[in-house]
């Protein structure tokens, strides 16, 4: 949906590099499968430089980065599975959803 323009979707560096370390560790993809997978993403994305840093998240610091990463872009929404994230519910005005809920929303 998001190749498709239907919504703007943000990437920071540090999102960057969690997927490259996900798919690396976690799915066990070549270093040639994740570049090309990055290069598709940033295709699609907008990148932003992170400014304000928050601790909103002490269980995982990496969360942190979703939601400096969802103020520099003066996001609305974000969407995530993860359940500190979803346990906060919102953060200043940008409200945090499941993915179901997302897409039932966009329908």
């Amino acid at each position: 949906m998001a190749r498709r323009a239907r919504f703007q979707l943000f990437i920071c560096e540090p999102i960057a590099m969690e997927i490259d370390g996900v798919l690396k560790k976690k799915f066990r993809w070549p270093a040639i499968r994740i570049k090309e997978a990055l290069r598709k993403i940033n295709g699609f994305t907008t990148s932003v430089e992170l400014g304000e840093r928050v601790q909103v998240v002490e269980q995982d610091d990496a969360d942190n980065r979703i939601l400096e990463c969802a103020i520099a872009a003066n996001a609305s929404v974000t969407v995530s599975g993860d359940h500190h994230l979803r346990e906060i519910g919102s953060f200043r005005d940008i409200r945090i959803v499941t993915v179901r809920t997302f897409l039932q929303a966009m329908r």
